[in-house]
């Protein structure tokens, strides 16, 4: 059985390439293309001195710690604080990519908005956080995306800034990676609602054949899209790294 990966172009290949190591066979489908927002970068230096030591700072994805990392290791390196804000990602792969050093960024388990949000709760809930008033959150996320955490993070108090670093856009280039058939495909892999959104609008993929595919998702809101859009067999996980959707692959027919 055939794989079908979606994800942003870059990124969609190298998980190919990782899968194909392991022995899966599998093919890329990057419909959509990262492009930097200039604007809201340019306004990262300031965002950041703004911030006090009460205020978190939330990296939404990998992409915003490839587009903010340099900036943000600026600004570490010429700070000159004792106290720096407290640093949240919303996954193991997106602080890591930070790469400010071990145990300094926070991130969930449970690697979505939800998992974020939580553990957000728990570290807001601790007697030296909860006697703060109106602490900042500066959000840095995609277009479009993560729309459940600013108003969940306004109820739990904070104050939030949000930062569009980048844009999804249409990949027309997508064509060239299709060497494969319909018929060579079994299930399909989508790492956000974005993604798989994107599938289902592109004119020249059959809707009625995605929808008889089994679909791997990340995360339960994803899954409740998949549901809407018509698919059935959908395996549901936690996490969008490599390692993580190798090990959702696993659990189908004939993968080892």
């Amino acid at each position: 059985m055939r794989y079908l990966i979606i994800r942003p172009e870059g990124k969609c290949q190298r998980t190919c390439e990782f899968l194909a190591q392991q022995g899966i066979e599998c093919a890329p489908l990057p419909l959509l293309k990262l492009e930097p927002n200039p604007e809201s970068l340019a306004l990262l230096q300031q965002d950041l001195a703004d911030l006090q030591s009460e205020d978190l700072l939330l990296v939404t994805s990998t992409a915003v710690a490839e587009f903010a990392g340099e900036q943000l290791h600026r600004f570490m390196r010429g700070s000159g604080r004792d106290a720096i804000f407290a640093t949240f990602a919303v996954g193991a792969s997106s602080a890591e990519r930070l790469n400010l050093g071990d145990g300094s960024v926070r991130y969930p388990e449970l690697e979505t908005s939800e998992g974020l949000l939580s553990l957000i709760q728990e570290y807001s809930s601790a007697p030296e956080v909860t006697s703060l008033s109106k602490p900042k959150a500066l959000l840095l996320k995609g277009f479009g995306g993560r729309g459940l955490l600013t108003p969940q993070l306004t109820a739990m108090g904070y104050q939030v800034i949000e930062r569009n670093l980048y844009r999804r856009v249409s990949n027309p280039d997508w064509v060239k990676y299709q060497d494969w058939h319909a018929s060579d495909i079994g299930c399909v892999v989508a790492t956000s609602g974005e993604l798989l959104q994107a599938a289902f609008n592109e004119p020249s993929l059959d809707k009625e054949w995605l929808r008889r595919l089994s679909w791997i998702v990340v995360g339960d809101r994803v899954a409740e899209i998949a549901k809407t859009l018509g698919i059935g067999d959908i395996f549901v996980s936690t996490k969008a790294n490599d390692a993580a959707l190798l090990a959702a692959m696993k659990q189908f027919p004939g993968v080892k």
